[in-house]
């Protein structure tokens, strides 16, 4: 479980300090989906950003599992990150030099997995969003649709036990919106997998709001329920 307590965020200094997020708590309970809302600069992409260990609060603490993240050493920070915590970020980010593949599977290249042992499992991943044929490919070579959902299987390759979605709808058309909305329920419903997901009011949501089991909306660095 995530517990989030009186976290606030400031960026900058005095005296041209901004405030972010002011004073926020929540928990957010394993196998669970949430949903974070707001207009643009609220904060959405902040608040996932501290959730998922990518960067502290400037006040308050997160505890994972009853541990507050800021004691972690850096061994346990980087494991953290590595086997806990999948990030879709509203750009897919992929590395332009690696294929389609490598980009799945990158986690597991970066621990020194040798790539017969890895294929196989970005193979079942590529397979669920229909990009096999594309496996051997460069990123530049797949549309924006197709490269975040690349981004997708990458997040979810290592099998992480919450998943950190910053606006994954902002450029996809409905289609794709789609295809990743329903590849978010298959998982979540076959791996038990925690989502927090942050996104502008959006007609996917709308038409599946029922998916996520807490929704909040973040307004002026306040987190309303």
């Amino acid at each position: 479980m995530i517990s989030v307590q009186k976290i606030s965020k400031v960026f900058g200094h005095p005296p041209h300090q901004k405030l972010i997020l002011d004073t926020i708590s929540l928990e957010i309970h394993p196998t669970s989906c949430t949903l974070v809302t707001g207009v643009s600069g609220s904060g959405k992409s902040t608040l996932l950003s501290l959730l998922g260990g990518l960067d502290s609060p400037t006040s308050g603490a997160i505890y994972w599992n009853k541990k507050d993240i800021s004691s972690f050493s850096q061994v346990e920070h980087e494991e953290f990150l590595n086997t806990q915590c999948g990030y879709l970020f509203q750009h897919p980010y992929l590395i332009p030099e690696l294929t389609v593949l490598e980009n799945t599977i990158i986690k597991g290249i970066g621990k020194g997995l040798p790539k017969k042992e890895l294929f196989p499992r970005g193979l079942e991943l590529l397979e669920l969003v229909g990009l096999t044929s594309h496996a051997q490919q460069t990123p530049e070579k797949l549309s924006g649709g197709e490269q975040q959902r690349v981004a997708l299987m990458r997040a979810l390759f290592h099998r992480p036990a919450f998943l950190f979605a910053d606006e994954p709808f902002a450029h996809l058309d409905t289609t794709n919106a789609q295809l990743v909305i329903k590849l978010l329920k298959s998982y979540q419903q076959e791996y038990g997998l925690g989502i927090v997901l942050s996104s502008h009011p959006h007609q996917m949501l709308l038409e599946n709001k029922h998916f996520f089991k807490h929704q909040f909306e973040l307004k002026n660095g306040r987190l309303l329920s």
